[in-house]
Parts: structure tokens; C-alpha cells; sequence
């Protein structure tokens, strides 16, 4: 069956990112080895969806770690030289899920941003959310999901306690 998987990490009051678009509270995690599950993860996704800010965020790093995974890039906007395995596309998240399956892909990564998420979930297209809580708190910042027009009901189906107080939180889209 094939599946959409919002995977991503927040801060305990719930934002993704800086309202820059800065990770920092990031900083530091995993450098005793750990990647809470992210190769894992990742080894197992066969497609991505990301949103113009997550792009250019990763884009900055100067390298693309998703060489070979198809991507679709959700943006209105021109990008000049987008990743080879890039799809640039202004559809709707129906449409856009609809095509990464005619292509066969099976586990798809959401990868953000929070916006992006929260179109995807308010059309009930999120199968599974991976939330990793980072202890830290910023005020402000991306939501997790949003603006969201109406609840989105999840049912935890795991939950694991990681080093330095990082929590990792695996939900399903509860059935109707």
C-alpha cells in the first residue's frame, strides 16, 4: 500500500523551524552517532514532496542529498536549475500525490514545510506523521501543520524515548 509520511522534527512547542527558516535547535543532535532513525527512514522512501522554502533551505547546503528519489517541488515560482530528479509543480496536493503513484512510487516523504503539511493534511493525504521532539523551546517560528481549517484526528501507534531527551512520535491518520 502505498503511503504519504510526514517525517520531520519540532521543538516541544511545536514549530519546525526559526521564523527564518533556521534549524538551530537542531544543533548538536546526533553527534554522538544517533540519527533517531533517519537512515532508516530514509533508505525506505522512494519519492519526496517539499514545498520552495524547504528547497532552498537544502539547496544552500550547496549539495542535494536525494540524488536518485524522485522529488516534487511544490512551488508557483520558476526554479532556474532544479535537481535532476525534480518535478517542479504548482498542482494541487491531490494532484500531485495522484501523480507520484502513477509512477509507482509506494512511501513518500513529506518533507516540509509546515505549510506545505498542513495543505497536505487538511486534504486528509497524510497516511503517517513521524514527529521527533527536540527538548527546546523557541516561541515562535513554522508550525508543525498549518493554517489548518478543521482538526485532523491521529491515533499514536508508537512512541520511543531517544539520548538527549528526544522523543519520537508515530502517528496514523485515524479512520473515519
Amino acid at each position: 500500500m502505498a503511503r504519504l509520511v510526514y517525517y520531520v522534527a519540532q521543538t516541544l512547542d511545536g514549530f519546525i523551524a526559526e521564523p527564518d527558516g533556521g534549524v538551530r535547535f537542531l544543533d548538536g543532535l546526533g553527534e554522538d552517532g544517533d540519527d533517531f532513525g533517519y537512515a532508516g527512514f530514509e533508505a525506505g522512501i522512494d519519492s519526496l514532496i517539499m514545498g520552495r522554502g524547504t528547497y532552498e533551505f537544502v539547496e544552500a547546503t550547496g549539495t542535494w542529498p536525494y540524488a536518485g528519489k524522485p522529488t516534487w517541488l511544490m512551488t508557483s515560482h520558476p526554479v532556474a536549475t532544479p535537481p535532476l530528479d525534480a518535478h517542479v509543480t504548482d498542482a494541487s496536493p491531490a494532484e500531485v500525490l495522484r501523480a507520484i503513484r502513477e509512477t509507482g512510487a509506494t512511501d513518500t516523504w513529506l518533507v516540509g514545510g509546515g505549510r506545505l503539511a498542513g495543505a497536505f493534511a487538511q486534504a486528509g493525504l497524510i497516511d503517517e506523521w513521524i514527529v521527533t521532539v527536540v527538548p527546546s523551546v523557541m516561541g515562535q517560528g513554522v508550525p508543525l501543520a498549518a493554517p489548518l481549517r478543521a482538526l485532523v484526528g491521529l491515533d499514536l501507534v508508537r512512541n520511543e524515548t531517544c539520548k538527549q531527551g528526544v522523543v519520537q512520535l508515530t502517528y496514523r491518520k485515524r479512520a473515519d
